[in-house]
């Protein structure tokens, strides 16, 4: 995710005792802030667990709505991830920084 152009919408510390709740709190604030999911509550994921290349960009509904963040680091392993919205004008991420983890948004107009 990172780049010379590239800055977090948020940026939570490691060291923060709270850090995987506020990871999941504020990125899913921010995706629908910018309507990642549509009216059936899916968009496309690339996550990025070893062979997420190979499978590429999944099509998910996800009715939960609520710790998305952590329910794919649970199962992946792996706690970077992209959203994209499915008619790819909302993007939403986690990213791991050095020591803080990055959520990245952008709206592509």
């Amino acid at each position: 995710m990172t780049g010379i152009y590239v800055q977090p919408t948020s940026s939570i510390p490691h060291t923060n005792p709270d850090a995987r709740d506020q990871v999941d709190f504020r990125w899913h604030a921010e995706a629908e802030r910018i309507r990642i999911y549509d009216q059936d509550a899916e968009f496309l994921l690339l996550t990025s667990n070893p062979g997420s290349e190979r499978r590429g960009w999944l099509r998910v509904r996800d009715t939960i709505r609520n710790r998305l963040p952590s329910r794919l680091a649970d199962s992946t392993g792996f706690r970077e991830f992209i959203a994209v919205s499915v008619d790819g004008r909302s993007l939403c991420a986690v990213s791991v920084e050095d020591d803080d983890d990055w959520i990245v948004t952008h709206r592509f107009e």
